[in-house]
Order: structure tokens, then sequence, then C-alpha cells
């Protein structure tokens, strides 16, 4: 076992030449559990970076060694643990997140009240699965950290060496900015760079599953794709139901991916096209079920039984079972000209307790996770030289490092009607896929929902691509005018809402307020913190959403000033006009339910 206490810490530090920004690291030991290997721990700095690197050494291949590190840190000054998992809400001082290729990303970020970090490491390795626990000890108010390596159901494969890297970052800043760059740094180092992103991944969509789920008609799509268009929608996602007459909600009938539902499939892609909208299929990457065909052919070739779903879970792990995925994303894509596919429940692919972790019986990876990416890989290869500008969706959790590369739009885990936990996992992804096209999960609202209402889903996924699952001609015209407004205000204000550096203050308390700002341009939404400060000195145009229903916002504004705004109710209604209004320091606006105010700020002293 390797132990470093912190006095050795800061000696590798000095003799490095820098002064160590981890300080409060406490009580540091590593256990490589195979004797084996000789293992080797060496610091670096890069940036505001200190980067732990661990290299493991063995004179004759061994068994992939599991390894153990530990530490602690004080808990002073900490508000907050931000981890990836969309279920964690980061007021939780004990968090066990389970990492892998398709799953969660190997990150931990300690923030204070004013946003500031504290602590933020992420670990390189994501392939395999990692397991980070962090725990706070009643006794000393101390975080006690723990992450291992290849201890939970690894490959059984041998090797003769295996490294890994902790980028740790504890420089005062916004912890956005610390994860960002922690991200940086593990694409350069693993050369993952992210996918391509066609111009459609940042397109308004319209989805069919909430609508429609299983029961989807050709005439009545072809109906709605005209009038969804008309209101900005760009692409369609016909989701499950298209390829089995099976009108329950199980997937005891996918896996052939027969157009059963919708037999002119080709010929209704064409007609939708036409309209210059794109068309994306559903399908789903692990998941054969038990009526299928084809899950007779690969019996024996399984992960396990879903008997939730009824649903068979493929081992990628032979050729045959992973060729037949890849064959049939390309063979959709080909047949039915499509622009592209949502490649849905990727999570599903990791090993149980009795899984065999061996390359043999037909097997060519002893990895599941290795097996998947391969797959995924090629999906993504093939796709692209069918299509350069294909659209790929993947689905949190799926949304680390590696699966970055393989996806262009990166949409919230299912929690229809749900705008808190939409506002909550949209902000998550765009924390952990900066300036990615993330997207909302599908806005849905009961057919007497008001219009101040229904605005406020679109309000809490202000900063994730907008993708809407109500049949159009279901909407009442308050409806229809709320849904034209905010497609509209997304589209108008695009690009520094995806692409702007993004703040999201107090995860802990599922984001009070969220803000992007790029070229002058700031635009801050408002959940339950109503007091907006200017993120840059140069902002010329401020745009406030208003999600908190408390009819007023106020503004801390850095200099004095002379503003212009107007005030726009949430169907987009000019309710207000003001010029000329001096300001300095905080200046208070009333606002509208789903209101929004548009403000010009002219001249700065």
């Amino acid at each position: 076992m390797k132990k470093l206490n912190l006095l050795l810490l800061l000696l590798l530090t000095y003799s490095l030449g820098y002064s160590q920004p981890i300080s409060l690291i406490k009580n540091w030991s590593m256990k490589v559990e195979n004797p084996h290997f000789k293992s080797t721990l060496r610091w670096e700095k890069k940036g505001d970076l200190v980067i732990a690197r661990v290299h493991l050494k063995s004179a004759q291949p061994e068994q992939l060694p599991a390894v153990k590190i530990s530490f602690e840190t004080p808990s002073v000054d900490v508000y907050s643990v931000f981890n990836d998992s969309p279920f964690s809400g980061g007021s939780n001082y004990h968090i066990t997140q389970y990492n892998r290729f398709g799953s969660t990303m190997p990150l931990i970020s300690m923030l204070n009240k004013a946003q500031q970090n504290r602590l933020t490491y992420m670990l390189s390795e994501q392939l395999e699965t990692s397991v980070i626990k962090v725990n706070l000890d009643e006794e000393g108010a101390v975080f006690r950290h723990q992450l291992k390596i290849n201890t939970d159901k690894p490959p059984i494969q041998k090797v003769k060496e295996f490294t890994f890297s902790i980028y740790f970052n504890a420089t005062e800043k916004r912890y956005e900015q610390a994860i960002a760059e922690a991200l940086d740094v593990v694409k350069v180092e693993g050369n993952t760079p992210s996918a391509y992103i066609p111009k459609g991944a940042w397109a308004p969509l319209y989805s069919t599953w909430y609508s429609y789920h299983h029961f989807l008609e050709e005439k009545e799509l072809l109906t709605e794709c005209k009038k969804a268009r008309k209101m900005g929608m760009k692409t369609i996602i016909i989701d499950d139901g298209w390829m089995t007459m099976n009108d329950s909600l199980n997937f005891s009938g996918i896996g052939d991916y027969q157009p059963l539902r919708l037999p002119k499939m080709k010929h209704l892609v064409h007609s939708i096209q036409k309209l210059d909208m794109k068309v994306m299929l559903w399908m789903s990457t692990s998941m054969l079920g038990q009526d299928s065909e084809v899950a007779k052919k690969f019996h024996g070739k399984y992960i396990r039984f879903k008997k939730g779903s009824n649903t068979f879970i493929i081992d990628p792990r032979y050729p045959e079972v992973r060729n037949y995925i890849i064959n049939t994303a390309t063979r959709l894509m080909k047949d039915y000209g499509l622009d592209g596919l949502k490649l849905d429940f990727l999570a599903q692919m990791y090993p149980d307790a009795d899984t065999e972790m061996t390359k043999a019986n037909g097997r060519d990876y002893a990895s599941i996770n290795e097996a998947t990416e391969v797959m995924i890989a090629e999906i993504y290869a093939k796709l692209r030289a069918i299509n350069p500008e294909v659209l790929i969706e993947f689905r949190q959790p799926y949304i680390n490092v590696l699966t970055q590369q393989y996806a262009n739009m990166f949409r919230a885990i299912d929690n229809a009607n749900m705008e808190v936990e939409n506002r909550v996992y949209t902000a998550k992804i765009k924390l952990l896929a900066p300036k990615l096209p993330v997207h909302a999960d599908m806005i849905l609202w009961h057919h007497d929902d008001t219009a101040e209402s229904l605005a406020l889903q679109f309000i809490n996924t202000a900063f994730a691509v907008p993708q809407v699952s109500v049949k159009v001609k279901d909407m009442n015209k308050e409806q229809r005018e709320a849904v034209n407004y905010w497609l509209n205000f997304y589209t108008q204000n695009e690009d520094v809402l995806m692409r702007g550096n993004f703040f999201a203050d107090d995860p802990a308390e599922h984001f009070t307020q969220l803000t992007a700002v790029k070229d002058g341009q700031q635009v801050s939404a408002v959940y339950t913190n109503n007091l907006v400060e200017l993120k840059e000195n140069d902002v010329k145009k401020l745009t406030l959403i208003d999600g908190s229903h408390q009819g007023n916002i106020a503004v801390k504004f850095n200099r004095p000033s002379t503003i212009n705004y107007k005030v726009f109710d949430c169907k987009g209604k000019l309710i207000e006009q003001q010029k000329e209004v001096q300001v300095n320091g905080f200046h208070g606006f009333e606002i509208p339910f789903s209101g929004v105010i548009e403000i010009n700020i002219e001249q700065g002293v």
C-alpha cells in the first residue's frame, strides 16, 4: 500500500517548483490490490490543475489491477457537492457514484455559497467502471473521499501496465470554470474530441413520445408536422412504437425494426422532409424484445432478461450481436432516407454478478464497456459516412467525455411535465458538456393548462434546445401563442443561450438562477433568486426571464448607465416600454408572470 501524507505531498510539490494549491487534501492513501504491480505516483501542474499521475507496472502480464485511493478534505466553506448523477441534488453529503462508458462522468465539484470552487476533481478513466464515494464524517466535519478503479466486475484480462490520472483544481474561481478546465484537459490528453455538430442539432424539434406513445398514424403525423414546422420546429423524432403493433408501453416487440405501425415509412419521411423538416427515428442500442424474431437468433448471447420491459439486454462482446445493432442503424438510415437516429438505452449494458468477464465462448472482448464503445463508435462512423450532417441523440446519464465523441444531441432524462427537474437535468448536462447541443426532455402540458403555466416549461429549460411533445391540434389559441413566442425566443437568442459562458447558481437548491453571456449579451432566468448581476463589464443587452412568479426582478448595474427597456408577457405581447432611464447600482423592474424584459444599456460611465 502506498501512503502519501500532506508533508510528502508538499515536498513533491516544491520539488516541481510551484505553490501547492491543494494543501487541504489530507491522509492520502493508495492501495493496489495485485502485489505484482509496482506503483508510481507523480504530481504535475498544468495551468490551475494539479494532476496525480498513477502508473502501475508488472514484470509479467497480470490481471487488471484494482486500485483504491482515499483522502480527506475539511468541510470549510463548502455549501454544495456537485456530481454528475441526474438524481443527486448537491445538498447530499453522502454520494456513491458509479461511472463507466455508458453512464455518468467521474467528477466531483465542491463549492461555496458564492459559487466559488473549493475543490474539483475528475478521473481520467471513463471506460471501465469506477466508483466515487464522498461522505461527510459527522464527528469532525471532514469529507472522506474514496475512488475505486477496476473494483466492480472488471474484465478478466492480463496487462503489464495500467495508467490513470486524477485532475484536481482548488483555485478560487467559479465552479463552472473549474469543471470546464478539467474537462478540456481530459479531452485533450485522452484525444477524445467532441463529435461534429451539424446545424440541425441546435434546432427546436417535435417529438412523438409523450403525445403519441405507440399510437402513431401516418396521415396525422404529416398534418402535425406541417403545423409544427410553421411554429419553428425543424425536426421530428418518431419515437418508439413505429416498429410494433403492441399498444402497451413495454418493449416486448422491439428488435426486428420493421415499420409495422407506419408501413409507408419511406414515403412518410420523404413527405416530411419536403416540408423542410428533418426526420429522426428511435431505436434501442441494447434491448431486444422477447417477441421479436431476432431475439431467438441470439439466444444465450444476452447479459440479462428484464421482466418489467420483457426484453433481453444484449451482450455486445459477441461480434454477431454487435454487428446486428450496427447494421440495423445503418439500414434504417439508408432504407428510409433518415436525417438521424435517437439511440436509446445505452446505459443498460453492464455486467451482473454472474456475468463472465472473459474473452471466450465466442466473445471477442472481455470488457462489456470496451465492446460497447466499439459498437457505438462504428455506428457513428457509418452513419456519418452515409450523411455527414447526421443527427444522433444520446440521453442522460450516458453523457461523459467518451460518449461525447459519438453523438451531437444530449437530452435530459425523462421527466414528463416536471419543469424543475428538467431545469436541473439540463443545467447539469450543460456543465458537463459545455457549449454542446443540450436538449430538454420533451415539453408536455395538460390541454387545459394556462399560457403562463406552460411557459414555465420553456423558461425552466431556456438554456437548452426545446423539444415539444404535445399535439399542435390540441393546443388552444393562447397555448399556441405562448409556444410560438418561446420557440421564437430560443431561435432569436440561440447563440448566447447555447454557446455563451454558462453560470448555474446554487446546484444544491435546484439552480436558483441560470445565466448565459456572449458578445455583450446576457440572458438571465430567475427561479428563486431575483437579484441579477451583470456577469461581464461590457454587457450591452440584458434579457431577464421570470420563472419565479414574484412579480419583480432587481438588477445590480455596475456603473451609472442609461437604459431603454421593454416588458413582454408570456406570449410576447408588449405591455410596457421605457426610454432613457438613468440607473446606478440596484434597480427594480416589475415583470408579469412568465414574462420577459429586454434591456438595452446604451452607455456607461
